[in-house]
């Protein structure tokens, strides 16, 4: 499992016990708030300043507990956005096996596909030849950006040396 979306998950787990907890929250504040109403209506020395004081401060409570919610949700959606946007499309080895499978792909996305397959081991490095081939491909208009995006990939473990 990439580890996007093992941390997508992971998140909307959170996401929703946090929404599990919050609904419970408010169930036994709402409770409570109508059994103090009730107490409250049923103590003739409780003045209606007291009671308005109190309703007041409940009110508050609700007030910073909806403000609470808003700053978590807003947090989860900025965290959602951020891994949609550092996602990866589609990983550099998929993209080059659908490559190589396709009849129609090029002799020469072939070999850019093969090197990068070849590539996922991180002792391997990129040939002087493939190399100058994802030059070419990378300065060339020809290529469609799939290619392109294949021939960096091919380009970033090369030898810086030469």
């Amino acid at each position: 499992m990439e580890t996007t979306q093992f941390t997508k998950q992971a998140l909307e787990f959170q996401k929703t016990i946090l929404e599990n907890s919050f609904n419970s929250m408010i169930m036994v504040q709402d409770q409570t708030e109508k059994m103090i109403n009730s107490c409250l209506n049923q103590l003739p020395l409780v003045t209606e300043d007291g009671k308005k004081s109190l309703q007041e401060s409940i009110d508050m409570a609700k007030k910073a507990r909806d403000d609470y919610k808003k700053f978590v949700d807003d947090g989860f959606n900025k965290i959602e956005k951020l891994l949609e946007k550092n996602s990866p499309k589609k990983s550099v080895a998929s993209q080059a096996a659908k490559i190589l499978s396709d009849e129609k792909s090029s002799k020469t996305v072939k070999k850019l596909a093969a090197s990068a397959l070849a590539q996922a081991d991180k002792d391997k490095q990129t040939s002087a030849e493939l190399e100058e081939l994802a030059s070419k491909v990378l300065k060339s208009e020809k290529y469609s950006l799939e290619t392109k995006e294949l021939a960096g990939s091919v380009l970033s473990p090369s030898n810086k040396e030469r």
